[in-house]
């Protein structure tokens, strides 16, 4: 099966297969995000995130001794998703109506944090930020521009094994977009 997810305008596509078939058949299907959002850090300090706010901005923004990191994520949910028939390709399409700075690379991480505490927000959450951009890379894009629009990630082994692992149930994916000495970001005004 080929998964789409989509968000807003974009998504995960996934591409499905049956396990146990006589002959090839595939189709593809497109999920639209339950919930998305970003978590800020400033200086290197907290990790806030207001649950009201579905922005999912991306990136680093420089302003003399401020140094603002944004990361985002999406919840999707895959009850929809047959147990009997595997992903084999999914894809994360994400509109880009605002980008600032240099080309950079957008990666998608796992998420280890409860989804009802990733999505509920709040301040002081350095360890949720720190989640959104470490741990398993699931998908990466080099943007030759930052004005790419849309973004497509294409999940590797890793995140395939993880939207498989969760079909009738719900996923979260995490994002960074290098984050650097310069202001750089991707995703804003959504």
């Amino acid at each position: 099966v080929n998964l789409r997810l989509m968000i807003f305008l974009c998504g995960l596509f996934f591409l499905f297969a049956p396990q146990i078939s006589t002959r090839a058949q595939s189709y593809t299907t497109t999920i639209f995000p339950s919930d998305q959002g970003w978590y800020r850090q400033i200086n290197g300090a907290g990790g806030t995130h207001d649950s009201t706010n579905n922005n999912f901005l991306v990136g680093t923004f420089i302003n003399g001794a401020s140094n603002e990191k944004y990361r985002d994520f999406f919840v999707f949910n895959l009850s929809g998703l047959s147990t009997n028939r595997t992903v084999t390709s999914a894809s994360l399409t994400i509109q880009n109506p605002f980008n600032y700075g240099a080309p950079g690379t957008y990666t998608t991480w796992d998420v280890s944090t409860p989804i009802s505490t990733l999505t509920a927000g709040g301040t002081g959450l350095s360890g949720i930020f720190s989640d959104l951009g470490s741990g398993t890379s699931y998908a990466s894009v080099t943007l030759a521009s930052s004005a790419t629009n849309p973004v497509v990630t294409n999940f590797n082994t890793s995140g395939l094994t993880a939207i498989n692992s969760n079909r009738g149930g719900s996923i979260a994916f995490g994002g960074s977009y290098v984050e650097g000495a310069l202001s750089q970001a991707v995703f804003g005004y959504n």
